[in-house]
């Protein structure tokens, strides 16, 4: 099952590609990017992406990858009340 806001997050990377076979290939990378990244962190990093318009597969994996969601996460839990 996919979360609401990565299905969001591939339907804007599919429509900033030019070819439908673009958009398949990106959308497929990003699903497989639960497989290594988990599905918490995967729906955190779209967020982060489409909050920082960054749209497309190398973008989202660079989040993952640099743990830039993790620092997000611990940022907002700072802000709570």
């Amino acid at each position: 099952k996919i979360d609401p806001i990565v299905e969001e997050y591939i339907k804007l990377v599919a429509v900033a590609k030019k070819y439908p076979a673009q958009a398949v290939r990106s959308a497929d990378g990003i699903l497989s990017l639960v497989e290594r990244f988990g599905h918490d962190r995967m729906v955190l990093a779209c967020q982060i992406a489409m909050e920082s318009c960054m749209v497309g597969f190398n973008e989202l994996e660079s989040i993952l990858v640099n743990r830039e969601d993790e620092k997000y996460h611990v940022q907002m839990e700072g802000q709570a009340p």
